[in-house]
């Protein structure tokens, strides 16, 4: 019974740590940061020229 104890704690403690090795693994997550980041900035790049276009589109037509 002790051995079979042991070798289930064993186990268990090398579930762990292989576990924590992906979830405390903080590089793959700041570098998905910067992604949704560098996408965010893209979006709202992208939203806000066709808002400007159409702004000054609308402000030109207006003038003639």
């Amino acid at each position: 019974m002790n051995a079979m104890l042991m070798t289930v704690d064993y186990v268990t403690a090398q579930a762990r740590r292989i576990g924590r090795r992906f979830v405390r693994n903080d590089a793959g997550a700041l570098t998905l940061e910067w992604l949704l980041i560098g996408v965010a900035l893209v979006a709202a790049a992208g939203i806000a020229t066709v808002y400007f276009t159409n702004v000054v589109k609308s402000t030109e037509t207006g003038l003639k």
